[in-house]
């Protein structure tokens, strides 16, 4: 579900506090920082977001917002060596369950929140975003923020987070 087609539910008010939620978070953990328009280089490629807002069914409403990577351009946003998008297969997972049975280990699953906004910048490259919906009433004024953090979305999420 999206921003638009959450706020259009009987349950705005939940998402608006998961959307704040998100925001202090975000903050907290030093993510962005404001910076006029007018701070912002004429040549700059402006990332925008999206909302990944989901409501579980124990009842539990998340909202993510995410960078849309797919407008980050190469060069200018990243280096094309600082992503990278790791993968398994089903012969790896199933040996890895197999020898959980035979060592009988337990395992659990994790559900890190802000597993991606650990990482930080290899490059000195600027990534600048829209203020994402919801979070205008944060920042007065024409404003873009600048990354200071990698979050969801970004070519260099993955990377950053499996510390390579």
């Amino acid at each position: 579900m999206n921003y638009n087609s959450a706020m259009k539910t009987a349950d705005k008010p939940k998402w608006y506090q998961v959307v704040n939620e998100e925001h202090k978070w975000m903050i907290n953990m030093g993510v962005w920082e404001a910076v006029p328009r007018s701070n912002v280089p004429k040549d700059s490629k402006v990332i925008s977001t999206t909302w990944v807002m989901k409501k579980n069914t124990n009842g539990n409403f998340r909202a993510r917002v995410n960078a849309r990577g797919f407008m980050q351009v190469a060069g200018e946003h990243y280096m094309v060596d600082s992503i990278s998008s790791p993968v398994t297969n089903k012969a790896t997972i199933r040996l890895v369950l197999v020898l959980l049975i035979i060592f009988r280990c337990t395992n659990e699953l994790v559900d890190m929140k802000g597993s991606s906004h650990c990482g930080n910048f290899q490059e000195e490259k600027l990534i600048y975003m829209k203020v994402p919906k919801g979070f205008e009433k944060h920042y007065l004024g024409d404003v873009f923020l600048l990354l200071l953090r990698i979050i969801c979305g970004l070519k260099q999420a993955v990377r950053a987070f499996g510390g390579n």
